[in-house]
């Protein structure tokens, strides 16, 4: 996989989908993506750090969260929005990682807490591919 890659976010019906440009980049067994977006005029970073068996991935801007998905592991973390901070966490139930030269693809399933009471099933598919320069 080269430094410059394509990622897709796609998560669970009321997410917004991710697409776009990313810089990617592997050390030992640890895999990083950084990527930005612009939303409503306002600048967002994330970033993910991810191996075959856990994923975390950072949302920086307007929304701040961090999400730890690791099977069998119960995570929690702050979503801090314009409109309060909630206390979220995720039990990853199901957890997939391939990896080819050029494309990651890790799936997760998970059950969700909003601030310590159980809120609802959750998937998220991210998909990496090298960009051809």
């Amino acid at each position: 996989m080269t430094k410059n890659c394509h990622v897709c976010i796609r998560g669970h019906s009321d997410a917004l989908d991710i697409e776009g440009k990313a810089r990617y980049h592997k050390k030992d067994s640890e895999h990083y993506l950084f990527f930005e977006r612009e939303t409503g005029g306002i600048m967002e970073k994330f970033s993910l750090r991810f191996g075959k068996d856990h994923l975390s991935y950072k949302r920086d801007g307007e929304v701040k969260t961090e999400v730890f998905l690791e099977p069998g592991q119960l995570h929690e973390s702050c979503f801090v929005t314009p409109y309060g901070t909630f206390e979220i966490g995720f039990k990853s139930k199901d957890f997939s990682f391939e990896e080819t030269e050029s494309e990651i693809i890790i799936s997760a399933v998970y059950d969700m807490t909003l601030n310590g009471e159980p809120h609802e099933e959750g998937r998220i598919q991210i998909e990496i591919t090298e960009v051809k320069t």
